[in-house]
């Protein structure tokens, strides 16, 4: 029976948690789509990126820094708000 009822809590759980992450999505505005690159991406890649109809590109500098007494990884972002809004 315990194990009935696990089921059940699992099975029941799933659609309750996308619900919850697709109102949270939609209510802070948060991104649907990141694209990451190790390279950067050059004028055309951004272009065409662009080109997505409703999108909102942003662009952030990205480096992960190895350093420190006990060589902890850090990541630093650099962010300068250039938003380009497709319509």
């Amino acid at each position: 029976m315990l194990g009935t009822l696990i089921f059940v809590g699992v099975k029941a759980t799933g659609p309750a948690l996308n619900d919850s992450l697709q109102a949270t999505v939609v209510k802070h505005h948060l991104s649907d789509l990141e694209i990451l690159s190790s390279q950067g991406f050059t004028e055309t890649e951004l272009k065409a990126v662009r080109q997505v109809p409703g999108a909102q590109v942003e662009g952030v500098l990205l480096q992960n820094v190895l350093g420190g007494k006990n060589r902890d990884v850090i990541a630093l972002y650099g962010y300068q708000k250039i938003i380009t809004k497709i319509s």
